[in-house]
């Protein structure tokens, strides 16, 4: 699976022009209820995308491009323990007709995901997966000669950025790919 990259000069991520500086991407953010949504944050050093999707299930697809160095750390997350945390923020009130009190119950789901996430080289990550009423996604760690990373991030084989929300403020992402300046080149 190849996909293109325009230049690295004419990317806008959020409202600023040219690559966005890491600082936009700090903190975990909140995951909402919306379906077919991926997540990206970093924590110090390491950098998080996840992908959710709930009644219907959606294909997620994507690369991450390291330039000027390579990755090194890479690790699925595990699907079933976010996936049940998740559920599980999610209470909702049932009213059945042979009970007195509904009471408050974690939905019965069916949780579904397939992915695979793999090196390609040591610059790249693709990632291929299907996801239904889960979280699926991945942990990585660029080294310390990244300069630039590039993430190109699909649903249902479409670049949408409003479905891409960034850091902590879980802000929309205006265009993709995402390019994050880790290094040596100037953020305005």
């Amino acid at each position: 699976m190849k996909l293109a990259f325009a230049a690295v000069a004419s990317f806008v991520v959020m409202t600023v022009a040219g690559p966005a500086g890491p600082d936009v991407f700090e903190g975990r953010p909140r995951f909402d209820q919306g379906d077919a949504v991926y997540y990206v944050w970093r924590d110090g050093v390491q950098w998080h995308v996840r992908w959710t999707a709930n009644d219907r299930g959606h294909d997620f697809k994507g690369l991450v491009v390291a330039q000027g160095g390579t990755f090194s750390f890479l690790k699925e997350n595990d699907s079933e323990k976010e996936t049940l945390a998740y559920l599980s923020s999610q209470r909702r009130i049932y009213v059945s007709s042979d009970r007195a009190d509904p009471g408050l119950r974690v939905p019965d789901a069916i949780s579904l995901n397939r992915a695979v996430i793999r090196p390609d080289g040591n610059d790249k990550i693709v990632f291929d997966a299907r996801t239904t009423n889960s979280i699926g996604g991945f942990d990585f760690t660029p080294d310390d000669s990244v300069t630039i990373m590039q993430l190109d991030l699909q649903v249902d084989k479409k670049s949408v950025p409003g479905l891409v929300r960034l850091g902590k403020g879980a802000k929309k992402a205006t265009e993709l790919p995402l390019v994050v300046a880790l290094r040596g080149v100037p953020v305005s």
